[in-house]
């Protein structure tokens, strides 16, 4: 995983958290929209370089949380409105992220 630091770092708008052989990503800045390219980004990043490694992404332990800081909607509201595509679709192999 060390290998994978100055890929993300590389990254502008992205924070991250790697301990042992899991990864936190995470963005706070730009639109939403913008918030799903970078983690799109990030995520085919990963994918990649794990692929180089020969390993995959657990997909029980990969999801994302839509969170609000504002009057628009409640967070529990955005669950049910963006449905996690790996519960709506089953897991592909590969590491897709939308709204």
């Amino acid at each position: 995983m060390a290998r994978l630091t100055p890929l993300l770092e590389d990254i502008l708008s992205l924070n991250f958290a790697i301990y042992a052989d899991n990864i936190t990503i995470w963005a706070t800045t730009g639109a939403p929209g913008e918030q799903e390219q970078t983690l799109q980004l990030v995520l085919d990043a990963i994918n990649t370089y794990l692929q180089t490694m020969g390993r995959t992404a657990s997909a029980e332990k990969t999801e994302y949380v839509v969170v609000l800081n504002g009057p628009f909607m409640k967070t529990e509201a955005i669950r049910n409105y963006f449905p996690s595509p790996w519960q709506a679709n089953g897991y592909s192999g590969n590491l897709p992220f939308g709204f």
